[in-house]
Formats: C-alpha cells, sequence, structure tokens
C-alpha cells in the first residue's frame, strides 16, 4: 500500500467518524428535548387531573347544598 493513501484512509475514516460523532450529539440532543416535553406534558396533565377533582368536589358541594 502507498503511504499516501494510507494518510487519505487515515483522513477518511476521522472524517467519517467526526460525521458519526455529530450525528450522535445530534440524535441525544432531540431524544433530551423531546424527554423534557414529556415531563413537561406529564406535570401539566397532573395539574389539570387535580384542578379537574376539585371542581368535582365542588360540584358536588354545590349539589348537596341544593339537595341538603
Amino acid at each position: 500500500m502507498v503511504q499516501g493513501s494510507k494518510v487519505t484512509a487515515k483522513a477518511r475514516a476521522r472524517a467519517a467518524q467526526a460525521d458519526l460523532l455529530r450525528q450522535r450529539r445530534e440524535h441525544d440532543e432531540l431524544v433530551l428535548a423531546a424527554t423534557e416535553a414529556w415531563y413537561v406534558a406529564v406535570d401539566a396533565r397532573v395539574a389539570a387531573e387535580e384542578a379537574l377533582a376539585a371542581a368535582v368536589a365542588e360540584q358536588a358541594k354545590a349539589m348537596a347544598t341544593l339537595t341538603g
């Protein structure tokens, strides 16, 4: 094998590795953003469920007052 092609092969391998690492970083950032959004949505859902439960309890109290 000629030395020049060895350097070229090494350079190509490094470039391929750099591209793969860039793709992995992009994927990791996407996963992190999606996971964060999921947890924000979970928190919003819990808050909404708690608000709904409170509203249902208030309805029940109002109905009890009316039917006394």
